[in-house]
């Protein structure tokens, strides 16, 4: 079938879009917490944005790929580097401004390869050429901050154990399971 790809993760067939150019739209913003890069030593707010493809799975239901951000729009990080590719180039005030939120629902432009697992990941983001009608996201649009919990707990549950992984692995996670009443010492 044109347009899939199948690939064993962990022993699972999964299936895959083709790489190449994608017509896509935002459709989540997820804010994974805080996070110790053991690369490089530092701590950095990690998000994810998320994109539903124009390609379809044989089951009929559109691809999404993500891709992992340092939470910054300094002129060096990769988010920055997105974003002018996408919406155009913004100055400094303006991206300290930015309403990330406001991507959700956006068409763009992906370049989407191979990576070194044989996974599809996002290589870079360009708008929407003009000649391209720009999709209507079929899955709901998610805006996800671990800041607004216990409000978006129902939300968070309906998350991949990747997903939930990733968020329980973060300082602020940490900060949450402190405050909960199952793990608060008994005042005696």
């Amino acid at each position: 079938m044109k347009g899939t790809n199948i690939m064993k993760i962990q022993g699972k067939a999964r299936e895959l879009p083709d790489a190449g150019m994608k017509n896509s739209v935002c459709l989540s913003l997820t804010d994974l917490g805080t996070h110790v890069d053991e690369k490089f030593g530092n701590i950095r707010r990690e998000l994810m944005l998320t994109f539903e493809l124009e390609d379809r799975n044989s089951e009929g239901k559109r691809f999404v790929v993500s891709k992992f951000y340092t939470q910054s729009t300094h002129k060096k990080s990769n988010l920055r580097k997105d974003l002018e590719g996408w919406k155009g180039k913004i100055s400094d005030r303006e991206a300290k401004e930015l309403e990330l939120e406001s991507l959700l629902g956006e068409g763009a432009y992906l370049n989407t390869q191979l990576n070194d697992n044989g996974n599809i990941k996002i290589a870079s983001i360009s708008p929407l050429p003009a000649n391209i009608e720009k999709l209507k996201p079929e899955n709901d649009m998610v805006c996800f901050s671990i800041d607004d919990w216990p409000e978006n707990e129902d939300l968070f549950e309906s998350f991949s154990p990747f997903l939930k992984e990733k968020i329980q692995s973060s300082k602020e996670w940490e900060e949450i399971k402190k405050d909960t009443p199952e793990t608060a010492a008994v005042p005696f």
